[in-house]
């Protein structure tokens, strides 16, 4: 399969799925995409992305989902967004790629970085901006599973090039659904898993956009 950038009406197969711009939809694709909401009054909240591998963070808030995220194996180059998405086509059976959504998504996340120019700005989130900057244009949103119509068995995150490939979850039952798909896309991709606690305020993560 090729890649498909931008999401069409003919690619959501199962039962009928709405566009991620619909704001009287809060199913799967509303709440784990680019402008994921809670499902309470529409209210936005935080997501977590990745800093580049060795970088300490000092832009994350604390409380936010554990999650997952998936690393290169043995100091291995991470794979290009669109060796990913052409990865995820030939084990997943559906793979929804949308590079505007991306794009937007290291907008919001710079625009925050920025917003901190009075608050915690360091040489750490200088570096990110211009990293950021550099990249933009090619991160895509990814949203994947072998059931479209599930709620709970599917994955989604923003490949940014160079950067580990972060997972969040809406709840536990989210977590133990999405498993074996988290497993079976490390393996494609060859990359290892590593955890996201709930309780980091250093580390290796910085935020998504906030809603």
């Amino acid at each position: 399969m090729g890649m498909h950038i931008g999401l069409a009406a003919d690619r959501r197969c199962g039962r009928e799925r709405r566009t991620f711009d619909d704001p009287s939809y809060f199913g799967p694709e509303r709440r784990s995409g680019l402008d994921r909401r809670s499902a309470t009054e529409g209210r936005g909240f935080l997501n977590l992305q990745p800093f580049a591998a060795g970088e300490s963070a000092v832009c994350v808030e604390a409380g936010a989902a554990a999650g997952h995220r998936l690393v290169a194996r043995n100091d291995h180059h991470l794979s290009s967004p669109l060796v990913v998405v052409k990865r995820l086509e030939s084990e997943f059976a559906y793979v929804e790629a949308d590079a505007a959504a991306g794009h937007r998504h290291v907008l919001e996340m710079m625009s925050q970085l920025e917003a901190r120019k009075g608050d915690r700005r360091t040489f750490v989130c200088d570096e990110r901006l211009e990293r950021l900057n550099t990249v933009k244009d090619r991160a895509v949103y990814v949203h994947f599973g072998d059931d479209p119509s599930s709620e709970t068995e599917y994955l989604c995150t923003v490949v940014i090039p160079g950067e580990p490939l972060v997972f969040q979850y809406e709840s536990a039952t989210h977590e133990r659904a999405a498993w074996l798909l988290l497993k079976r896309c490390a393996k494609v991709l060859g990359y290892d898993i590593d955890d996201v606690k709930a309780d980091v305020r250093l580390g290796s993560l910085s935020l998504q956009p906030q809603y």
